[in-house]
């Protein structure tokens, strides 16, 4: 399986701009009794920053608006120029300068607060477009409160413009595989039966039973442990108490050890990680990465960084520093940053490195994807036959949209753009052979639908083969439960609409944005399942079997190691040994290294007295792979 995460980056500038008028007076005639009010006036011009100083912005102030019956008020316009003309030889001649902005007009009173606040949101486009407030301020509300909006004859207009930039994609993954099956049952049925134990472990109330061989194969620190001690001190029955690991925490352990995977790994994981670092598990660290990396958002970025830190995980410390870089406004404001910044200044160099190489290159850095392949072996063997094979592909894919709210809330004057608004996400695979490839794409401001928010799946591969697909949209809620889900079955090629999405209203996610959108974020799922169909004609030799774990390997090396042998198997009368009659010593060696290994070398020359050793030791995958 494939998880996937791409995340789309609205980045967006916020200025503050303030403009001062003063002896507003001398811009107020009375004639007869009548009042009037010449305040047409421009600001200079300012720009946002942003890096695109190709836009200007000011505010005009008109005594009247000329659209507006009622002249009882004084209209403020906010323009957006060009900064000049630009020639056919510009860099940017030809290029649009669309902008979407979120603005606040408002006065400065005479206490330094901010009063008439009104807020816009405005497609402002090409670079030559304004919008006009025609009530900013009754014109009888500067004479009456005069005191209040008008000190020293001083009137203090401001304006808080946020602008939002172009959309950028980022993406990390990683491939899950699954775990053998017969190894792994057997050994699990092992450590749940309690049988064959030769070590009692303490723990601090709790007592666990296991098997010592399978302790030193699959830990580095437990095989430490028993070589290193006396003979009287590894007798039979031993118990050894363990200190600084709680019981629930070991019994994940254990686990682990024999069946290389933990139930519930995402409530024990932070404990769970420091036990695997202690007793040297590298594959329970990648285990626990990968849950870790699951659960990453905002508000657990630091905690997560600091984990990695302290039980060397240097590749989940990596993804995560990319995630706090993109991130960094938001993942400043929690709790856990402002903690960093006091206790634990190593974090803080960390992410200061990381910074100081965005500013030397100018941009930001998309690590390598992370990936956590498991080793894969496969088992052989000698037959002659025609195979269809359905080889299953599963892709989880998580595409997090940020600043979703400016997208969804409405804009004056126009109101939309001329043409919608389509966000695409990163593209992902399930890595199945006929090279199918998809994405997310999101449409909103769709003139047709206009208050419909659509989120597809779309096929961006090209294979023309038939394949059979399952999938499940949904939006992930703040509680991590699947919102808005809807289900599809299709036989579908790359060439087919692919005509499946969630559909729903842009007041849906506004009126509960607190749970479908968490920091204004809209966090969009795919589970996609592809079957791959595959007819083969195999003549010499076919693999067979599931892809093998590495536990398989650990139980391997023990067995060429032959070291700390428990018992003795032989033919013959001898004391303290296991007779094993009718079965000759290489058939027997071949036994043994099936059952530590799945697999035996070299089938071919044996199949007959392996075959009736199997039979005899009731081995029934051993059986099926002599036929």
């Amino acid at each position: 399986m494939r998880l996937v995460k791409s995340y789309t980056f609205i980045k967006k500038q916020v200025i503050t701009y303030e403009w001062r008028i003063n002896d507003v007076s001398s811009y107020i005639e009375t004639t007869g009794g009548n009042v009037e009010y010449k305040l047409n006036l421009d600001s200079p011009k300012f720009a946002t920053g942003t890096g695109d100083e190709e836009i200007k912005w000011n505010l005009r102030l008109n005594s009247e608006n000329e659209q507006s019956e009622d002249k009882s008020w004084i209209a403020l316009s906010l323009h957006c120029t060009l900064a000049k003309k630009l020639n056919a030889n510009s860099v940017h001649y030809g290029r649009r300068f669309d902008v979407k902005a979120m603005y606040h007009l408002f006065i400065i009173n005479n206490k330094n607060e901010r009063v008439n606040v009104t807020e816009f949101r405005k497609w402002f486009e090409n670079g030559n477009d304004s919008y006009v407030h025609a009530e900013f301020v009754k014109k009888e509300d500067l004479e009456e409160k005069k005191g209040d909006l008008l000190p020293s004859d001083l009137l203090t207009i401001g304006i808080e413009l946020t602008i939002y930039g172009d959309p950028t994609n980022y993406s990390t993954s990683i491939t899950l595989e699954k775990p053998p099956s017969h190894v792994v049952a057997d050994y699990q049925r092992l450590l749940e039966r309690k049988e064959g134990c030769d070590v009692v472990m303490k723990v601090g109330d709790e007592v666990f039973q296991a098997h010592k061989t399978i302790l030193m194969a699959r830990s580095e620190m437990f095989f430490k442990l028993f070589t290193l001690a006396t003979e009287e001190e590894n007798n039979t029955g031993e118990m050894l108490t363990l200190t600084d690991i709680e019981p629930k925490i070991f019994e994940s352990l254990l686990e682990f050890i024999y069946t290389d995977q933990v139930s519930d790994i995402d409530f024990v994981v932070e404990d769970l990680l420091k036990a695997a670092d202690e007793y040297l598990l590298d594959s329970l660290k990648d285990l626990c990465a990968k849950s870790l990396l699951k659960q990453l958002k905002v508000d657990n970025a630091i905690q997560v960084l600091s984990l990695a830190e302290r039980h060397n995980v240097p590749q989940l410390s990596k993804h995560v520093t990319e995630f706090i870089v993109c991130n960094v406004e938001d993942v400043m404001k929690t709790p856990g940053f402002k903690v960093m910044e006091k206790s634990n200044p190593s974090l803080a160099l960390i992410l200061f490195k990381k910074f100081a190489t965005l500013k030397a290159v100018g941009t930001f850095l998309v690590a390598d994807s992370v990936n956590y392949v498991m080793e894969e072996t496969n088992s052989r063997l000698a037959v002659k036959r025609s195979l269809t094979d359905v080889a299953k592909h599963t892709c989880y894919f998580e595409w997090r949209i940020n600043g979703m709210s400016s997208y969804l809330e409405n804009f004056h004057d126009d109101v939309y753009p001329d043409d919608e608004e389509v966000l695409h996400s990163a593209i992902f695979s399930t890595g199945s052979a006929v090279g199918d490839e998809w994405c997310h794409k999101m449409t909103v401001n769709d003139e047709r639908f206009i208050e419909t928010v659509i989120i597809e799946l779309d096929s961006v591969g090209q294979f023309d083969c038939g394949v059979k697909i399952e999938f499940t949209l949904f939006i992930l809620d703040n509680e991590y439960q699947k919102a808005k889900r809807v289900e599809f079955k299709k036989t579908f090629k790359s060439k087919d609409y692919f005509d499946f999405a969630i559909e729903t209203s842009r007041s849906q996610l506004l009126e509960n944005k607190n749970k479908l959108m968490p920091n204004d974020t809209l966090t969009v799922c795919a589970e996609l399942t592809l079957f791959e169909t595959n007819n083969s004609c195999f003549y010499d030799t076919m693999q067979i079997g599931p892809k093998r774990q590495r536990i398989t390997d650990d139980y391997k090396d023990l067995y060429k190691k032959e070291q700390d042998t428990d018992v003795v198997i032989k033919d013959g009368n001898q004391e303290n040994l296991f007779i094993i009659p009718d079965i000759d010593p290489d058939t027997f060696d071949n036994i043994l290294q099936f059952i530590y290994t799945d697999q035996v070398n070299d089938l071919d020359d044996n199949p007959e007295n392996l075959f009736k050793a199997a039979n005899k030791l009731k081995l029934e995958k051993l059986r099926q792979m002599c036929l």
